[in-house]
């Protein structure tokens, strides 16, 4: 497409959007106090699903979230290299989740939105996830879908089934298999795994290894390893 994305029109839709999540969060349950947490998380590299998503290089996430009751509204920003000129990537989702029989289960829908793109790539997901303990590990699973993938009208599906475990006294790891589909084509497996030392409930770090199979030949793709550190309040 033609169509260039500029600053000013991201900037109100990203207000407008999550003026729309907020709303939906505030009338869920007027008997409840509103919950907010923030994250600032550096790191080496942003891997999306098995891809960089700046050149192999480093990546600061800035994150918010509001819950009321089951419900939330989440904003995210972070920056991103294609090689081109868009200048960050922001992210809101709305959603609801609940503890069900024993299992956490998550829906909501997501909006990936790029600043300064050249072309229309923002990207709107439906998903799904689901959660259940298993002694002290925690067995998971999500899905998401898109009609429209990331500028194409191609519509996507990924799965994810993961597991944590804790491994010593504030360590634990975790490990995850993921398959992307594309209607368009170029599918493609991707997993990790790594391990996580929280300090405090304010402070963890992160060290994980990527890796990719079935992916077009690219240094974004293959195995990275990546560290990042977590700081939240």
């Amino acid at each position: 497409m033609k169509t260039c994305i500029n600053k000013k029109k991201s900037a109100m839709s990203l207000g407008v959007l999550f003026a729309m999540a907020s709303a939906v969060v505030a009338h869920a349950d007027d008997t409840t106090s509103p919950q907010y947490s923030f994250a600032l998380t550096p790191s080496s590299d942003y891997i999306f699903r098995g891809v960089s998503q700046t050149e192999n290089d480093p990546v600061l996430f800035a994150w918010s979230r509001v819950s009321y009751d089951a419900f939330y509204a989440t904003l995210g920003a972070e920056n991103v290299d294609f090689n081109n000129s868009t200048d960050a990537e922001y992210d809101v989702s709305v959603g609801w989740s609940k503890l069900l029989a024993g299992y956490t289960v998550d829906l909501g829908v997501i909006r990936y939105g790029y600043i300064n793109a050249p072309s229309r790539i923002d990207t709107v997901e439906l998903r799904a996830i689901v959660s259940h303990p298993l002694g002290p590990m925690t067995l998971g699973g999500a899905v998401y879908h898109t009609s429209n993938y990331f500028g194409s009208n191609d519509s996507a599906t990924y799965g994810e089934v993961n597991l944590a475990f804790p491994i010593a006294r504030s360590l634990s790891g975790s490990v995850a298999l993921g398959r992307q589909t594309i209607s368009g084509g170029n599918d493609y497996s991707t997993w990790n795994a790594g391990a996580s030392y929280a300090f405090n409930k304010h402070c963890s770090i992160d060290l994980r290894y990527y890796d990719t199979q079935g992916h077009t030949p690219s240094n974004l793709a293959g195995n990275h390893i990546v560290a990042s550190v977590r700081l939240s309040m």
